[in-house]
């Protein structure tokens, strides 16, 4: 790669080709050498304003011909340029102006008085541009030295400044150019503001060839003009993010056959939006991947003829470009190292990324990634789209997916909204927003179910041409219902549920968990009967009668002054049934605090294995001969919390529960999980309740308790059996489940080596099948703990 300045070869392409067209706007075309004019007016305003080379530029401009000279002719003055939209509010904008350290702002006479009030508070000064022309000066730039001043969109927090080398952009804009294979005979679109990174691949790929940009400022125009200018001008490269993407499909008046190739970033693209294309037969589409922090690092091509039939879901990101390494680390999150990246925020001090074990700069980008067989990477979103709602572990982009697969929709968007799940579709149709919720608690899991569908007819869009959740409408209640005649009792419920559901749009016999109810407002209806009706029932009740109907027919012996009726028993299996059921479920892994991490990890093959350096090692107590040992591995899942036990929950002393093993800790309250996650009260079966466990070795009594005086030294060893063995021996482990939580079923501790968890399970299974209880629990545990060594220098903490 030529470490040429960009100005360098910009002014290349000008004396060769002045009189070429380098953008396209409107009805007028600017050539290569008028450009080279207007960019050196500006750098010579700059130079005689006392703007020095190096300073930092802010550019207060519009979106067209003059915001590209004005970046050109800072760079020509040997500055660094800070684009600031004029459409941001000026608390950001000062933000920016004061964060990348702003001496000049070179601005347009219609944004001055912006201009002047974003200096007037630092030593800042304003210079206006003009429509004179000066000769073009070449300067060449220290490569490490920064070309640009970008900030993050702020989605995690204050927007953080990212300075771009040049040598890191000629990089960017070299690959896109042999990637995309542009050459001077093409114009690319430029939809995307020049405060993004997105800017960049479609500005500088087509002024350092000899192409023509075609800007069109969509926030102010509107996509369908956006539309209408591509096609005038026969854009053959189009980029932008997969939403405008799908907003300009959907404002086409025909096809658009002049593009070649269709750019996406910045966002999820997937199958739909490659075979939704309008373009030339042979259209190739690229699915890009970056950040501001990187700019573009990997990329994904195809056709629509490559596209799988029947493939959904999201597009590839590929494999990293020339310059780089994308790798999916252990927890699932996606990684991009290079030579061609800064080492951290401008506006933050110190290194804020990272690097890895070859020195290599990295950053770890916040999404998460799956790596695929063939060597591709899929980007799943945002790790931050992983959320808990009402205590459960929810992943919004499985949500979107299921909806996108539903008749009627053409795009999806879930979201978290005042702790409440909301969902959000632009319909390809007619769809009845109630079915498809219908639709969705077929497949997913009833905390996975938004409280709302919500009908909208486009996605609204961010100033950077992302989907802007913040202004996505709150769901409308429900119409109200008129209510035929009913009894005391229904009318009681009735009020309950208005009150607590905060509308009344449903019927006697509509379902609570269909007008906006979850588990969480069905325990506020148990709270209200309590307090007003003076009636307590068991949430499982309400659960088993969803409707005011049914919840009133179950209330009303107690609340008519009648005997009140006992709860029907539960039916049992016809005899000599062998039907086993999975009713619940619960689980520690390392990197999975419960199942559905556990199984988000299975499907995108995060491994959870932590690989120990000599010193963890060492902290471990291993010492230094096993460590030297080439047959020794050096490799272990890390648990995270082994240390908390809510003690008196379970009725521990703190003494008791310092003297127990973790492990039958760490058992007992993952079996409490697994009984929360059946709804299943031990106290309330009517059968007996089992339990058969595995545990693995102790060594926590091995290695801590044994000859530590400060845990043992007060245990009278005549008592040990009774105080401290108790609680230690994996034999002792469904006995004390069984104690603390009230089972009367077999206890049996299962021990076969490697296949205990499995054989517990199976022992489980037939104990329910020869009817010696009625429900079991059923698992293993094994957790390896650290050395004590008291004064030793083998553990770190003694």
């Amino acid at each position: 790669m030529t470490q040429d300045g960009c100005i360098r070869r910009f002014a290349g392409i000008a004396g060769q080709w002045p009189d070429r067209i380098a953008i396209v706007e409107h009805d007028s075309a600017v050539s290569y050498g008028r450009l080279a004019g207007l960019a050196g007016g500006h750098a010579a305003r700059l130079l005689d304003a006392g703007v020095r080379p190096g300073e930092f530029v802010g550019l207060l401009t519009g979106h067209g011909t003059g915001a590209i000279a004005a970046i050109l002719g800072t760079l020509a003055a040997g500055c660094t340029y800070v684009p600031l939209d004029p459409t941001f509010p000026r608390d950001r904008l000062a933000h920016q102006v004061a964060a990348a350290r702003v001496s000049a702002v070179l601005t347009i006479p219609e944004h001055a008085s912006l201009a002047e009030a974003l200096c007037r508070s630092t030593s800042a000064r304003v210079v206006a541009t003009g429509p004179d022309t000066a000769p073009l000066p070449v300067p060449d730039p220290d490569p490490d030295a920064p070309a640009y001043v970008l900030f993050t969109s702020g989605s995690t927090g204050t927007p953080k400044a990212v300075a771009q080398t040049h040598r890191n952009l000629l990089h960017v804009v070299d690959n896109q150019i042999a990637t995309l294979g542009i050459t001077a005979d093409d114009r690319l679109s430029l939809l995307a503001s020049f405060g993004f990174d997105a800017a960049i691949p479609d500005l500088y790929p087509a002024l350092l060839t000899g192409a023509a940009v075609v800007p069109v400022d969509v926030r102010a125009h509107g996509v369908a003009h956006a539309a209408r200018e591509l096609a005038r001008h026969g854009v053959t490269v189009y980029h932008s993010t997969p939403t405008v993407y799908r907003h300009l499909l959907d404002a086409l008046d025909g096809d658009l056959p002049s593009v070649q190739t269709v750019l996406l970033g910045g966002e999820q693209a997937t199958y739909a939006d490659v075979r939704r294309g309008r373009f030339a037969p042979d259209c190739v589409y690229v699915n890009g991947y970056g950040a501001t922090e990187v700019t573009f690092a990997a990329q994904y091509r195809l056709t629509a003829a490559d596209v799988p039939a029947g493939a959904t879901g999201p597009l590839p990101i590929g494999t990293a470009l020339p310059g780089y390494t994308l790798t999916v680390l252990d927890g699932g999150e996606l990684e991009v190292s290079g030579e061609y990246l800064v080492d951290g925020y401008f506006d933050q001090p110190g290194p804020a990324f990272g690097t890895t074990a070859d020195g290599v700069r990295s950053y770890r980008t916040g999404d998460l990634g799956e790596l695929r067989p063939d060597g591709t990477v899929v980007c799943l979103g945002r790790l931050d789209r992983q959320v808990k709602v009402r205590g459960f572990r929810v992943e919004l982009t499985e949500i979107e997916a299921c909806l996108g697969e539903l008749p009627g929709v053409a795009e999806a968007r879930a979201i978290v909204r005042d702790g409440e799940l909301l969902a959000y579709v632009v319909p390809a149709g007619q769809p009845d927003v109630t079915a498809l919720r219908a639709a969705l608690a077929d497949v997913l899991p009833g905390h996975s179910v938004p409280s709302a569908v919500v009908a909208v007819p486009a996605f609204p869009l961010t100033v950077t041409g992302k989907l802007d959740e913040e202004a996505l409408p709150d769901p409308r209640p429900p119409a109200p219902v008129a209510a035929g005649p009913m009894t005391a009792a229904q009318r009681r419920v009735h009020a309950i549920w208005v009150a607590v559901l905060g509308h009344d749009g449903f019927g006697t016999e509509d379902a609570f968990f269909d007008v906006g109810g979850h588990s969480l407002l069905l325990g506020r209806v148990q709270q209200r009967l309590a307090t007003e009706a003076g009636v307590d029932v068991p949430l499982l009740a309400l659960l088993e009668h969803p409707t005011v109907a049914a919840q009133a027919a179950y209330l009303e012996p107690a609340t008519e002054d009648g005997p009140r009726a006992a709860p029907a028993e539960a039916e049992e299996d016809e005899p000599g049934s062998d039907l086993i059921a999975v009713v619940g479920l619960a689980c520690r892994f390392p990197g999975a605090p419960d199942a559905d991490a556990f199984w988000w990890n299975l499907c995108a093959g995060a491994d959870a294995v932590h690989d120990y350096t000599d010193d963890e090692l060492a902290a471990l107590g291993i010492g230094p001969g096993l460590r030297a040992d080439p047959a020794y591995v050096r490799a272990g899942g890390r648990l995270d919390g082994v240390e908390d036990f809510d003690a008196g929950f379970f009725g521990f002393t703190a003494e008791e529960a310092a003297r127990t093993d973790p492990q039958h800790r760490l058992f007992l309250e993952t079996a409490w999980r697994a009984l929360e996650d059946a709804g299943r009260d031990p106290a309330r079966e009517h059968g007996p309740v089992g339990v058969f466990t595995s545990a693995g070795v102790n060594r926590y009594f091995l290695f801590h308790l044994f000859g530590n005086p400060a845990v043992t030294g007060d245990v009278d060893p005549d008592d040990w059996e009774g105080r401290l063995l108790g609680r230690q021996l994996t034999d002792h482990l469904p006995g004390q489940v069984a104690y603390r939580l009230g089972l009367t079923g077999p206890a049996v501790a299962v021990q076969s080596a490697c296949s205990s968890s499995l054989a517990a399970v199976g022992l489980a299974a037939q104990s329910l099948a020869e009817y010696r209880c009625d429900l079991a629990i059923a698992g293993g545990v094994s957790v390896t703990w650290p050395r004590y060594r008291a004064g030793g220098l083998a553990s770190a903490d003694g």
